[in-house]
Formats: C-alpha cells, structure tokens, sequence
C-alpha cells in the first residue's frame, strides 16, 4: 500500500515590486520572446521606463511578430 502524495501547490504569488526613488529601466538586451514579454507590464506596474534595441522595440510592442526559435 502507498501513501498518496499531496497535491501539488503554486508557490505563492509575490506582488511586484515597487521602486522608490531614482531612476529606475528595465532593460532589454535583445528580443527573446519568452524574456521580454512581461516586461511591458512589469514597467507599468512598477513605474519603470523599458529600454530595448530600436530594431526590438516594435516587436516588444508587439506591433509586428518576432522572430520564430531557432533550434
């Protein structure tokens, strides 16, 4: 007989943080989709500015796709 094993749990959810005082940019040192796709939200969270490359900064935008992995 075995022991049934408890039901996995989600580590808590932390709220954002929140900067105070200074500047403060999230900066983004190349496009990698799985990378910047909260950074968008993280700078309006927390007040941050988001920096990225000019070639980047539509697709962090998300006004044209990136470009698919490569592998």
């Amino acid at each position: 007989m075995t022991t049934p094993k408890p039901a996995r749990q989600d580590p808590p959810r932390r709220s954002p943080p929140v900067f105070k005082g200074g500047d403060r940019r999230i900066v983004l040192t190349r496009f990698h989709e799985d990378h910047v796709g909260g950074a968008s939200e993280l700078g309006a969270l927390t007040g941050a500015e988001v920096l990225a490359h000019p070639l980047d900064t539509p697709v962090v935008r998300g006004e044209v796709p990136g470009q698919p992995p490569m592998f």
